[in-house]
């Protein structure tokens, strides 16, 4: 009976150093997890803040991407298909945006959002159209121009889109 007592009383201090030895463990896995954490709290702290503005440079982007729209526009384009036929006093106009993507045409000067829209809705949407213009088309889309009358001849914008589609710069 002795033995048993023995024992009973060495299991019960093995299962008792047990208990402790993973309590030690737990409570220093714990202190690693908070030192962690306050680590991390630290370096949320020194990141700027969501309202705070932060500042990108974005002129190489749009550098490349005017030369990368003078080069689109330099590209032969084939003869359109669906021009609406020729009449006296029409200047070459086409009744939908051709070949996917119309032509930025703000990138001619003198040409804003506002032009862009009027010379849109006049069927005007590519470079080529403003190259091929002759006196009486400058005249007839320069009478819808309204305020902005007399802007074609004086930027030069048939110019400027024959200097596109060579790929150059409208302005050279």
């Amino acid at each position: 009976m002795e033995t048993l007592g023995t024992n009973l009383l060495l299991f019960g201090l093995g299962a008792l150093a047990g208990v402790l030895l993973a309590g030690w463990i737990a409570r220093r896995q714990i202190r690693r997890l908070e030192q962690g954490l306050d680590d991390l709290r630290e370096m949320i702290g020194q990141l700027p803040s969501a309202s705070e503005p932060v500042d990108i440079d974005l002129t190489p982007i749009t550098t490349m991407i005017k030369t990368l729209e003078y080069r689109i526009a330099a590209l032969p384009r084939p003869a359109p298909a669906a021009e609406a036929p020729e009449k006296p006093g029409q200047p070459r106009m086409v009744s939908a945006v051709l070949y996917g993507d119309k032509d930025n045409l703000q990138l001619i000067s003198g040409i804003g959002p506002r032009l862009e829209k009027v010379l849109n809705d006049n069927g005007v949407y590519y470079y080529w159209q403003l190259a091929e213009w002759n006196q009486r088309d400058i005249e007839e889309i320069d009478e819808r121009l309204g305020e902005f009358s007399g802007r074609i001849t004086r930027e030069d914008w048939v110019g400027q889109a024959r200097r596109m589609l060579e790929g150059r710069s409208p302005s050279n």
